[in-house]
């Protein structure tokens, strides 16, 4: 037992001793970069610099679109400059323009068959149009779904669109668009206007002309309103110049 003992402590002594010492990779450990690594750079002193010299008067309250503005925008693009914060586009610009347009609530009259509607008794428009047009249609509830189409095998090209709110039932009550007992979006009065508005636009129309006797009160609630307002409305410029919504 001795010598099996022996001769397996030999073959041990003698694999160890053939095998070649390799050194150990050193670990490089990578410093960690979290948000408390750049909260520590910032300071009271930093603080007040830019807060004090954004919010003078130098820059004129910073209107969107105004010279104040401007000037703002032009003193953060310096500072990320100075900073080595480079630009977003891959063309080094710091700017990307944004199409904007001020909106005021429209003020005037409609005038059909001889007599006049003043803007927010009777008739409302959000948008501004000037002329006389003699070529109207008739759409229904202006729908333009897959389930359900007011514009198949109707030619609304250069006309004036009349719609109402709503939409269809099939004969067991269900709705025609959704095929269920619960309405679609169509229905919904947050939706209604811009989807047959767009379904208008995408079908040729000039304009909408929109029938709700429902919510008429809310919609001319919020009229006034904005009709009230000293003050330009900013929003993103859409894409239907000239196209009429009443």
């Amino acid at each position: 037992m001795k010598n099996i003992v022996l001769v397996a402590l030999g073959l041990v002594m003698a694999c160890n001793s053939s095998q070649k010492a390799v050194p150990e990779k050193p670990v490089v450990s990578q410093p960690s970069v979290g948000p408390l690594s750049f909260a520590k750079t910032i300071t009271i002193a930093d603080l007040e610099e830019h807060l004090y010299e954004y919010a003078s008067d130098k820059y004129e309250g910073r209107e969107t679109g105004k010279p104040g503005q401007k000037m703002a925008s032009e003193y953060l693009r310096k500072e990320y400059i100075s900073m080595g914060v480079p630009a977003a586009k891959k063309d080094g610009d710091y700017y990307q323009n944004v199409p904007l347009e001020a909106k005021k609530m429209p003020v005037g009259t409609i005038s059909l068959n001889g007599k006049e509607y003043a803007l927010g008794e009777n008739v409302l428009s959000f948008s501004s149009a000037e002329g006389s047009f003699d070529k109207f249609v008739y759409a229904g509830y202006g729908i333009d779904d897959e389930n359900y189409n007011d514009y198949k095998d109707l030619d609304v090209n250069g006309k004036l669109v009349l719609v109402k709110f709503g939409e269809p039932k099939n004969k067991d009550g269900t709705y025609k668009v959704s095929g269920t007992n619960k309405s679609s979006s169509w229905s919904n009065i947050s939706d209604a206007y811009g989807k047959r508005s767009k379904a208008v636009m995408d079908n040729g129309g000039i304009g909408m002309l929109f029938v709700d006797a429902a919510n008429f009160n809310r919609y001319k609630s919020y009229f006034n309103k904005m009709k009230k307002r000293t003050s330009s409305s900013l929003s993103v410029k859409a894409n239907n110049e000239g196209f009429i919504n009443v």
